[in-house]
């Protein structure tokens, strides 16, 4: 993907201000344009699954266990 839009660039320079990601196709460039979006993506993913999770538990907490876990198993 960098190196078409590198290729983008060189038909008109002037679409670069368009671009969100790098047109680089060096190590540096693409560890700027996938590496930072593949992290931002994982943190935003976590994030959701780990609410969802506190969402979903919490009518348990509301409720007594009539099966709870033996404190020696904990």
């Amino acid at each position: 993907m960098n190196r078409l839009r590198h290729a983008y660039l060189q038909i008109a320079p002037g679409v670069e201000p368009c671009f969100t990601t790098g047109h680089h196709d060096d190590e540096r460039g693409l560890a700027a344009g996938y590496l930072l979006t593949g992290q931002a993506s994982a943190a935003v993913v976590w994030a959701a699954l780990f609410a969802r999770q506190r969402w979903v538990l919490n009518p348990l907490r509301r409720t007594t266990p009539r099966f709870p876990t033996p404190p020696d198993q904990s």
